[in-house]
């Protein structure tokens, strides 16, 4: 296993230059706060690929309250013809509202109709509402993928969820980069649902180094026929995602601050953990 031990001190470094100390009705006063400038990669004008997304981390504690309001406290583009765009995945817990359209884990790829269906695989309004029984079971009500747009109805109504990250899509014209404020909470627990893609909002003061210290970290499943997987969306030059699977001693590779990472865990029924940190 490649242990990259020679990087945890510069990550030290790194965490202490981003870590302040934090002031506000958001932060806990005994924990630090977190202040980073972190640099956004813009959408390439006129192109449709991957650069510009930004896979973003969030502090647990943070001042934000809702999308809109990241959008409006770190500058975000709200206003013209091309604005942020924010995306989720999985983002709220059960049971939704009818509107949300969930389906059950591991379904990925049935035609699910937007509208209520017949098959119980493709709406769900619990946990319980999905097939108790077949390959990769037990199933788990899932949200799949939503957009929004910086200024609108949707940005304004989705309340931050603390522990989960969110992609930011940038245009070309938007900043360069946004200041990110918050403070971790320390006593806070996490769940991983099997089959369930997790994007796992990394505390900016993780003693996690690579792939395989956060698996470790997680209680995630290293050894046999069916191991979590990791993966990090490179938001640019244009460039395939970086994926693992947890124990892989060929793939692994160190996380980044302030980035959120994909975790799905695919054996156990669920998964649950207090993120370490320094």
């Amino acid at each position: 296993m490649i242990r990259l031990k020679s990087m945890r001190p510069s990550l030290a470094i790194l965490v202490a230059a981003v870590l302040i100390v934090a002031a506000g009705g958001a932060v806990i006063a005994s924990n630090m706060g977190f202040k980073m400038n972190k640099p956004l990669v813009r959408v390439p004008t006129g192109a449709a690929t991957l650069t510009g997304n930004n896979w973003t981390s969030i502090p647990f504690h943070n001042p934000y309250g809702t999308i809109q309001g990241f959008c409006n406290q770190t500058g975000l583009t709200s206003t013209g013809f091309s604005v942020t765009g924010i995306s989720t995945l999985n983002y709220n817990e059960p049971p939704f509202s009818p509107a949300l359209s969930g389906k059950c884990s591991n379904q990925a790829s049935l035609p699910c109709p937007a509208t209520a269906s017949t098959n119980s695989f493709c709406s769900c309004t619990t946990d319980a509402d999905c097939p108790a029984v077949g390959t990769g079971s037990p199933f788990f009500c899932a949200e799949g993928p939503k957009n929004f747009n910086c200024g609108s109805a949707g940005a304004s109504a989705q309340s931050l969820i603390s522990g989960k990250g969110f992609q930011i899509r940038q245009p070309a014209a938007g900043v360069s980069s946004i200041i990110i404020v918050g403070s971790h909470n320390s006593g806070q627990q996490i769940q991983i649902k099997k089959n369930v893609n997790y994007w796992y909002s990394v505390p900016y003061h993780t003693t996690a180094v690579n792939t395989n210290d956060l698996c470790t970290q997680l209680g995630l499943t290293a050894t046999g026929f069916g191991p979590a997987g990791i993966t990090r969306l490179i938001p640019g030059p244009p460039a395939a995602p970086q994926s693992t699977t947890c124990g892989s001693t060929t793939t692994v590779f160190n996380l980044v601050l302030g980035e959120m990472i994909q975790v799905r865990e695919p054996t156990k029924t669920s998964v649950t953990f207090t993120p370490a940190h320094y």
